[in-house]
């Protein structure tokens, strides 16, 4: 006799939950129809609309029964919510009176009987309600006793990003600088940040001790008092300098400090059919962190990452490189460029896949250097980065409110010394994070030295950046024009006084100075 084993929520988040053929059958006919973002939405609807029906759960129809797929992982399935689905799964059992004993096992089984039932559920209420979304979300929040939807632009997508839902669409004021006045006259350097009808993206620029790191701070507690959690790539390691502690403790940050310990990130996470776009964003963060790597050995390590996640429920780095190293040994290949940097890359324990992505960007998080290669640093930029684009593309858009004009924030990414992750990082991991992920809820803030350190980035990339602040830099003309439009010249830059910014506001034709601090 073999003891049960006992319900173990982790266990549980790892969990890939296969459909079955039914259920898969009636959940891809719903995504059609509702325009819901994914799989795990419409799980978690089923799973609500069979809960909430008392009477007897059937077992699965054995016709029916073999799994479709790799699946969804539980933390994926029932997002930051795990606990409470697993209660009220067993909640309804025991209201049944069939819960003789309940361990893990029992717990996976009773969750793919109610996704099933859910479905079938799901798909009468459609054809009940004339296939009519205002009908369908009415007879739904009947059933859940709330109150009746009024029209059809109330939104039903929620996504695997549960944050999202949590999300404030009030205006998100924010002040440029300490002082924050515009030279000259009494007006205050301000703009909404989450106004719908601009870019929600930043760039803050100048010399060192000019003032740039002090106002982008500032800016960055205030965002934080909105409840937007950040996340902050700091690869100087400036911000591990104990003077810093107030600041990281208005941000309510979690600092993790590369070479000292792993970024607790399941960077490599993704839902069944997403292991390819996975598998490139690893190849894509070793081209950029190992340029010298040639295409088949990119291509060698991308096809045994996409063979990893395809059969594994989780992925770690150092499975790849044992991986990587047990193909060069079949095959009889000596160790090479790409060999010695996974070994080097491992060693130094970059990420541990201990929270899901979605654990993880809801919080403010700093990733900071202590001592690591450039390889290193350049790859968990970049692969963290990655992730975070993954994140965002699977979750919904943002929440907005057409009557103010704001569209909430989720997340805010601070990049400083952005000069180093420009020059490495591939085109469309930038373009996706600021182009696509706006509406996603995500602004781009990012720190250097002088606004030439951009000119890599498309004039799409640059058009995005609403706010542009520059204290006293040494900056080209065109760098001058791209930033501030056609009426600004170089020295406008270099000849600011100390305290001092130039800074370009949404819908202004001219770029104004700002006092932002007394020297």
């Amino acid at each position: 006799m073999t003891d049960k084993v006992p319900i173990n929520l982790m266990q549980l988040r790892r969990k890939h939950f296969v459909p079955t053929k039914r259920t898969e059958e009636y959940t891809q006919r719903l995504l059609r129809q509702l325009g819901l973002p994914d799989k795990a939405t419409v799980g978690r609807l089923a799973l609500g609309r069979s809960l909430a029906d008392l009477s007897d759960l059937p077992k699965l129809d054995e016709s029916s029964s073999e799994g479709v797929g790799k699946g969804i992982r539980g933390d994926t399935l029932f997002g930051d919510d795990l606990a409470i689905w697993v209660a009220l799964v067993v909640e309804h059992a025991a209201c049944q009176g069939s819960l003789g004993g309940i361990d893990f096992e029992t717990t996976v089984d009773l969750v793919l009987r109610h996704w099933d039932r859910g479905m079938l559920l799901l798909w009468k209420d459609w054809r009940e309600s004339d296939e009519g979304l205002s009908k369908f979300l009415e007879n739904l929040s009947q059933l859940a006793s709330l109150p009746s939807v009024g029209s059809t632009s109330v939104s039903v997508s929620a996504g695997s990003n549960e944050t999202l839902a949590r999300a404030s669409t009030d205006p998100i004021i924010l002040r440029l600088g300490e002082i924050g006045i515009i030279s000259g006259t009494k007006e205050s350097a301000e703009w909404t940040i989450n106004s719908s009808g601009n870019a929600p993206h930043i760039g803050i620029f100048g010399k060192s001790r000019k003032g740039k790191t002090r106002t982008a701070k500032d800016l960055m507690v205030q965002v934080r008092k909105h409840g937007v959690p950040l996340l902050i790539i700091d690869p100087k390691g400036d911000l591990r300098d104990p003077t810093e502690s107030a600041f990281l403790r208005a941000l309510e940050a979690n600092i993790v400090c590369l070479g000292r310990e792993p970024i607790p990130l399941d960077v490599l996470a993704c839902e069944a059919g997403n292991e390819v776009r996975t598998a490139d964003g690893f190849m894509e963060a070793l081209k950029g962190a190992v340029p010298q790597l040639g295409p088949k050995q990119l291509d060698t390590v991308r096809e045994i990452t996409k063979h990893l996640l395809v059969t594994s429920d989780v992925v770690r780095f150092e499975d790849i490189v044992d991986a990587v190293d047990i193909h060069y040994n079949k095959n009889d290949l000596r160790g090479d460029a790409m060999t010695a940097s996974l070994h080097k890359l491992r060693d130094y324990s970059l990420f541990e896949p201990i929270v899901s992505p979605s654990e993880f960007f809801k919080k403010t998080q700093v990733i900071s250097v202590n001592e690591v290669s450039d390889e290193s640093l350049k790859f968990a930029m970049l692969f963290v980065l990655d992730a975070l684009l993954r994140f965002l593309r699977g979750g919904p858009d943002a929440p907005m409110d057409r009557e103010r004009g704001t569209r909430a924030l989720q997340v805010m990414l601070v990049i400083d010394e952005a000069r180093r992750v420009m020059e490495v990082a591939s085109a469309s991991l930038i373009n996706g994070l600021v182009l696509e992920c706006g509406s996603k809820g995500l602004s781009c803030m990012f720190i250097s030295q002088s606004p030439d350190h951009m000119d890599r980035a498309s004039d799409d990339i640059i058009e995005q950046l609403e706010v542009v602040a520059s204290f006293e830099a040494d900056v080209s003309p065109k760098s001058t024009k791209r930033m501030f439009r056609a009426g600004a010249r170089p020295r406008d830059i270099q000849q600011l006084e100390l305290g001092h910014l130039l800074a370009k506001f949404p819908g202004e034709t001219d770029p104004v100075v700002v006092k932002a601090w007394e020297p």
